[in-house]
């Protein structure tokens, strides 16, 4: 079944946000050659909870047998590839942040799929009846 091996990603940047998206989509297509990778368009969005620029963001989504803990080690070293730091993030500066949205039938950072962005981004790659919100499974 497809919902058993789906992973979900949302990748943001605010910091030369249109070459770290490039990189990041680069990046997540190597880190997970097994997989054809797909990715939404990209939505521009205010910062939430942090001050700074406005944030790129796009949904990216794909099969995968890997287990949790190894989607988790791939997605934070690209982060760190990207040059995403702490130090950065406390002054504003979100060079990438990668986020699993969804994992083999799991749902996570259950705020995000509120998010009218996510949502939007989300039908563009999977209709309704793959993956529903968690509100409505």
């Amino acid at each position: 079944m497809i919902k058993d091996r789906l992973l979900i990603l949302a990748i943001g940047t605010n910091h030369q946000s249109w070459n770290n998206i490039r990189r990041a989509k680069r990046m997540v297509r190597e880190a997970f050659p097994e997989s054809l990778v797909v990715y939404s368009s990209i939505a521009v969005t205010t910062p939430i909870g942090i001050s700074g620029k406005n944030f790129r963001n796009c949904l990216t989504a794909f099969l995968t047998d890997l287990d949790i803990e190894e989607v988790v080690r791939r997605t934070k070293q690209i982060e760190t590839l990207c040059g995403n730091t702490q130090e950065k993030r406390a002054c504003g500066i979100v060079e990438m942040d990668i986020d699993v949205l969804f994992h083999h039938g799991q749902y996570y950072h259950e705020k995000d799929w509120e998010r009218p962005y996510v949502r939007q981004l989300l039908s563009e790659l999977l209709p309704a009846t793959i993956i529903p919100s968690p509100q409505q499974s």
